[in-house]
């Protein structure tokens, strides 16, 4: 929720703050964990739509 909706930027191109928001959520979704249990994502969180 924070990442969606408190984080703001300014650029010539809309679609660069776009970029560092997924960047952002590819980071956290790398320092994830993984567990053994392949019917839960192997515990990994996925990314919001």
């Amino acid at each position: 929720m924070l990442i969606e909706n408190c984080i703001y930027g300014v650029d010539i191109q809309p679609i660069a703050i776009q970029i560092c928001k997924l960047r952002f959520f590819i980071s956290l979704t790398i320092e994830q964990k993984p567990n053994s249990n392949k019917d839960n994502n192997y515990g990994i969180k996925a990314l919001p739509i």
